[in-house]
């Protein structure tokens, strides 16, 4: 029994070989009947997730199948000071993708990268092809993305997000994270190369002129 569950329990956490601890079934300390046993199977893992109203409460279940191995080993590479925030309840344990975590909060993740986005672009000339394009794609991202916020419910999570992905056109919300800070990186970066104003070389007469191929004289014509 013990296998099945500590085989389980490197499922659900997906952690690669070289960061399981050594694995230990340990009571969850915030339970408050006696008779608590740690989860076996997934399904029960998630029904305790979907239960838990507090990230320390989620900690403790998770601890309940890893023992001693240490909360950090599970924080999400994304989850900045900046950037963390409550759990929305996610019962999805996994992506199915390698390096792909379940983000806890991807809704608000998504909002205030979006924000950062478009306080950046103020500092862009509203003429250049390069904030027309990105700002009116991220105000398009962040009504799509504040509609479900708004209207989020907590046993409908899941489908939400799955809802979400599609009015964004992602596979994954959590691709959607990821672009919107790469979006986000590449719009302070376009500041400090002021890529819209005039080349400091310019270029030689003719040098962007597109070939032409005269027309033939000789050709036989109808």
């Amino acid at each position: 029994m013990f296998t099945t569950v500590i085989r389980t329990s490197q499922s659900l956490i997906n952690c690669r070989p070289s960061q399981i601890i050594r694995l230990q079934l340990n009571r969850a300390t915030y339970a408050t009947s006696s008779s608590f046993q740690a989860p076996k199977t997934e399904r029960e893992v998630a029904d305790l997730l979907a239960k838990a109203r507090t990230e320390t409460e989620r900690k403790q279940i998770f601890d309940s199948i890893i023992g001693t191995q240490k909360k950090q080993d599970l924080i999400k590479k994304f989850q900045s000071e900046e950037t963390v925030q409550d759990s929305i309840g996610r019962t999805k344990l996994s992506t199915d993708q390698t390096g792909v975590d379940v983000h806890p909060s991807p809704f608000n993740a998504l909002r205030l990268t979006y924000n950062k986005t478009l306080k950046v672009l103020e500092n862009i000339p509203k003429s250049t092809v390069y904030y027309q394009a990105v700002h009116s794609q991220t105000i398009k991202n962040l009504g799509i993305v504040t509609k479900f916020i708004d209207n989020l419910k907590v046993d409908q999570v899941e489908d939400q997000i799955k809802q979400a992905e599609n009015e964004l056109e992602v596979n994954l919300i959590e691709h959607a994270v990821y672009s919107a800070d790469d979006e986000y990186q590449l719009a302070l970066k376009m500041i400090k190369l002021k890529a819209w104003e005039d080349l400091e070389e310019k270029p030689l007469k003719g040098q962007w002129d597109y070939f032409e191929i005269p027309a033939s004289t000789s050709y036989p014509k109808n």
